[in-house]
């Protein structure tokens, strides 16, 4: 009774709760206690409660009592029961969490239902997150556990079919419109041996039906480099059953007229009235889920990305079988790995990281990989063995101890921590999080079962299945050339950042629905060759030349890491930073004690980048405090700045404080925006926060009584206590 008022009232549940634990904990010592009479109640009250300490708390306990009573497959399905509550609750870090868990306890053939069943709701939780390469390889997983009692037995398990619809939802998703028609083609067969009816049928349909719309959505898409390949897909497509792809492609081909024949296009409607249809089309929501244009796997290098952390991974990858195999694996056990790690334990500092992979001969049976930095980019580079896949089982497990390292060094070149060995042992030993990532991640055997060992993902596979009359390309420009942007098509304009007033909302912080796609690392600053570079002082040089701009000289300790660092800057911006993508900051003021004293700020602005990206972003920043006796130096650039309006940021080699500095007036970058503040103006919000500490003691104008700087030194110490570091 206490426990049903309790989910009614919050503010006892936590009381309640802990008693009910130690009614566990004094049940479990007593061998007739009956123990699954309450475990079944914890399992039934995750359906009321979702987020609680308290409650996870007790879950924990009665799971690993029940494990302890009664197997680990008892503990496997109490997991499952939550993972669900979670998904269900929209909490789907939680129940990767769980579904994770359950998976590994799940895994014996007493439990196949129950397996497929986490395998599937796990993939559900990583979509959501926007995981699809973990998303992908779960699936796959579980589809391929659906067939398994079909090659033994001959008969097909009903969430077969489930399972291979997510897969072709998943390819869409990643714009695979190959890798989407193969998983057609075999979920219409599974389909028709299953014999549907009635309301299973129905479900199957409509389902398809809108698979073909997005697949026609993807076809809009298409540029004429790709289209001009397509002019035998529209007999494919209408082999399929593919109706609405084949008209979508008939029409980003220039067969208008073939459409008006078929009569798919009313008699009455003119040409600008089937354009504003079809950018309709094109313009439905379901396109914020697709990629820029879709991918045909025509190549001969292709790109699979994927965002974890808020950086961008790009695998530059051979196409061919084993190459994309081992690069998805790469990107599912990754995303897995990091999955739950949004709030803050990791810090990721860079923008893109990207990877080669591709075959060769001169590797053995395990893949190997090189890290190499070339103008102070890093790259990756994998090379594997042409048949990677056919080895022993020894041979197995070192493959999966290698994947487990690349994707620690992966790990390691796009975030930061304070401990990445606790950081990770942790995660294995709360989440089993090394299990989830690797035991489900090589997709090439679940595929070769289910497709066989050449599966028509290649464009060119699908070549040989009809023989008619091809509709050549009749466009010159895409059909979408001359949309205007208020029909969607073009991309959203940028957004300028303007930072918030008062302390930010506590939900800001948290992860529950933040999917990893959604969150962006804007950063100029390449960390490791910061490091190296040591930047050490500030300089100004004033030519007394009328129009010639100031000069603001960062001055570094190690000339050839300095170099390099404004080279990859004026390869990004070109000579002049005109999208002002380069933030630069002065903030004075920042010392009682000296006042003299400022701190110079390097950044990104985000105003230049925030349109493309999701709903948070971090910035990733440098700066440098200068002790000068007096402020002539300054004030003289900025007399000069104010006048001139424009200026050129360039490094400098500063051996030591009193050599005249060498300066490389070659890698210099224009540009016109510098920002100058005083310390006591920074509220919590402005990005000069980052060059404040806790224990600063800024220099506050008489008469000013609430500056805003107090402030964003005490929510800079509200920060430091929310994170781990």
């Amino acid at each position: 009774m206490r426990l049903h008022e309790a989910v009614q009232r919050p503010e006892h549940l936590g009381i309640v709760l802990s008693e009910v634990r130690k009614i566990l904990e004094l049940g479990s010592r007593l061998v007739n206690y009956p123990i699954d009479t309450l475990t079944t109640i914890i399992k039934e009250l995750g359906e009321v409660i979702t987020k609680s300490d308290k409650f996870d708390e007790l879950f924990e306990f009665a799971v690993s009592l029940a494990e302890h009573r009664t197997g680990e497959g008892t503990a496997g399905n109490m997991l499952l029961k939550r993972g669900h509550q979670n998904l269900a609750a929209g909490l789907w870090y939680e129940a990767i969490r769980l579904f994770g868990r359950a998976q590994k306890k799940l895994a014996k053939h007493e439990y196949q239902g129950e397996l497929i069943e986490a395998l599937a709701r796990c993939s559900l939780a990583y979509e959501r997150a926007g995981l699809l390469w973990a998303a992908r390889a779960n699936i796959l997983a579980a589809a391929n556990q659906t067939l398994h009692e079909f090659w033994q037995h001959g008969e097909i398990l009903p969430q077969a079919l489930f399972c291979l619809q997510r897969l072709v939802w998943i390819e869409l998703q990643l714009g695979r419109v190959t890798c989407a028609l193969a998983w057609i083609e075999l979920s219409d067969v599974i389909a028709y041996q299953l014999m549907l009816a009635n309301g299973k049928k129905k479900r199957f349909t409509d389902q398809r039906e809108r698979q073909d719309q997005i697949l026609g959505l993807l076809f809009l898409k298409a540029d004429c480099f790709d289209l001009k390949w397509l002019e035998n897909f529209p007999a494919i497509l209408e082999s399929k059953a593919l109706n609405y792809a084949r008209a979508a492609l008939l029409y980003a081909l220039g067969h208008e007229d073939q459409l008006r024949r078929e009569h798919f296009i009313p008699e009455q409607e003119n040409s600008h009235a089937v354009q504003d249809f079809f950018a309709g089309w094109l313009n439905q929501p379901a396109k914020d889920d697709l990629p820029d244009k879709p991918e045909f796997l025509r190549n001969r290098n292709v790109m699979l990305r994927s965002f974890v952390l808020g950086c961008e991974i790009k695998i530059v990858v051979e196409n061919t079988l084993n190459s994309t195999y081992l690069s998805e694996a790469i990107l599912a056990a990754l995303e897995s790995l990091l999955s739950t790690s949004l709030d803050a334990h990791l810090l990721p500092y860079r923008e893109e990281l990207e990877i080669r992979v591709k075959p060769s001969e001169f590797v053995g049976a395990v893949p190997r990989y090189n890290i190499d930095k070339v103008d102070g980019v890093t790259r990756i580079e994998i090379l594997h063995p042409p048949m990677i896949f056919s080895c022993s089982i020894p041979e197995q497990q070192a493959f999966f101890n290698w994947l487990l390292e690349v994707v620690l060094v992966i790990v390691s070149e796009i975030a930061l921590s304070e401990d990445f060995k606790t950081y990770f042992d942790k995660l294995s030993k709360d989440e089993d999080a090394f299990d989830r990532a690797l035991n489900f991640a090589l997709p090439s055997v679940f595929i070769e079962n289910m497709l066989g060992n050449r599966p028509k993902f290649n464009i060119h596979d699908w070549f040989s299945d009809v023989e008619s009359s091809k509709f050549l390309l009749e466009r010159d420009l895409p059909w979408t050339h001359a949309l205007p942007i208020a029909c969607g098509i073009d991309k959203k304009p940028p957004i300028t950042f303007e930072p918030g007033i008062g302390d930010p909302p506590e939900a800001l912080f948290g992860v529950d629905n933040l999917k990893h796609r959604d969150r962006r690392v804007l950063s100029v600053i390449n960390i490791p060759l910061w490091n190296e570079a040591k930047w050490k002082a500030t300089a100004y040089v004033c030519h007394p030349a009328p129009q010639a701009p100031p000069m603001l000289i960062l001055g570094f300790q190690e000339p050839e890491a300095a170099k390099l660092i404004f080279k990859s800057w004026r390869d990004r911006f070109g000579p002049v930073d005109a999208s002002e993508e380069l933030s630069i900051s002065i903030v004075k003021g920042i010392d009682k004690a000296a006042p003299a004293s400022y701190k110079v700020v390097i950044g990104s602005t985000p105003k230049s980048s925030i349109g493309a990206v999701g709903s948070t972003f971090i910035t990733v920043t440098r700066f440098n405090r200068m002790d000068p006796p007096d402020s002539r130096n300054l004030d003289l650039f900025l007399r000069e700045y104010e006048q001139k309006k424009r200026y050129i940021l360039a490094p400098g080699h500063f051996e030591h404080p009193y050599t005249k500095p060498e300066i490389f007036i070659d890698l210099g970058i224009g540009k016109h925006e510098i920002h100058v503040k005083q310390a006591w103006e920074i509220c919590q919000n402005d990005l000069e926060i980052c060059a404040l500490s806790e224990d600063d003691d800024p220099i506050i104008p008489e008469g000013i009584e609430d500056p805003p700087v107090l402030r964003a030194l005490e929510s800079i110490s509200k920060r430091r206590k929310r994170q781990s570091f």
